[in-house]
């Protein structure tokens, strides 16, 4: 089965070994761990910042891409844009917007991200959304691992649902939602991304995820990424990206293309 197939049959796909280089994961890995415990200072906007410092809560830095070269070189590596491209019908991708999430061991339910897909938040006025998750750290079913259900990218319902809701701590509650709004027969099948750091995973941007607590020894890290896909049909001059839902704030937020085919074919 190709790539796409895949994607396109589960709703997501993930890679769980390595695929990004180990020296550039190590040095974020060390800066945003003393950022996150208040050992190091940032120069990060306050108005992108969650709870920095606060090890009882998830901590988050928007657009840390358009702050830190460490981040947007990470994703500008080769392997991320194109094992994008083999999943759609990608002519060029670029990054719309990116979380950095930190999230503290031996957590509660205060590190729980509730069941959500991401197209209750970004509609895009052009071309289409898709979700990148990389893990800057080791992540398992203990450590508040992102965590899929399966198929459910098919269902047409979701962003009208009143589970939708990223911000909501209680998961058992939305999960007894979201079973009861299920097609008839449905084989109920969560998948959580289990990797190493470096690892990947994409998701369609109407499936349902979620992620909890992190429970383990060892605090987690992660990455989202909000990718803008255009096909052949959708390629004007890309001036800017926007998001019908509430708009982009940031000044310096020009878009930042990580693959284009007619420059850099997949068999290349």
């Amino acid at each position: 089965m190709t790539l796409k197939k895949q994607f396109n049959e589960d709703g997501f796909i993930i890679f769980s070994d390595p695929l990004f280089d180990k020296k550039s994961l190590e040095l974020i890995r060390h800066k945003y761990t003393n950022i996150f415990k208040g050992k190091e200072n940032h120069s990060f906007p306050l108005k992108n910042c969650w709870n920095i410092g606060n090890l009882d809560l998830i901590q988050k830095i928007d657009q840390s891409h358009l702050y830190d070269p460490l981040i947007l070189n990470l994703l500008k590596s080769n392997v991320f844009g194109k094992k994008a491209a083999e999943i759609t019908n990608a002519t060029r991708i670029s990054i719309c917007a990116t979380h950095f999430f930190f999230k503290p061991c031996n957590g509660s339910m205060l590190g729980n991200i509730g069941w959500h897909t991401d197209s209750k938040y970004v509609d895009f006025e052009n071309g289409t959304l898709l979700g990148a998750w990389i893990p800057i750290s080791d992540v398992s079913d203990d450590s508040g691992t992102l965590t899929f259900l399966k198929k459910s990218h098919f269902w047409k319902q979701n962003n009208i649902s009143p589970a939708n809701d990223g911000m909501e701590r209680n998961l058992k509650k939305q999960a007894t939602i979201i079973q009861k709004e299920a097609p008839v027969n449905y084989k109920w099948e969560e998948t959580p991304m289990i990797s190493k750091s470096g690892g990947l995973s994409f998701h369609h941007n109407n499936v349902w995820h979620y992620s909890q607590e992190n429970t383990s020894s060892e605090d987690r890290m992660s990455i989202s990424i909000a990718l803008f896909i255009e096909e052949d049909n959708q390629l004007e001059k890309l001036t800017s990206i926007t998001n019908k839902l509430w708009p982009i704030s940031e000044s310096n937020n020009s878009p930042i293309v990580i693959y284009d085919r007619t420059q850099t074919p997949l068999n290349d």
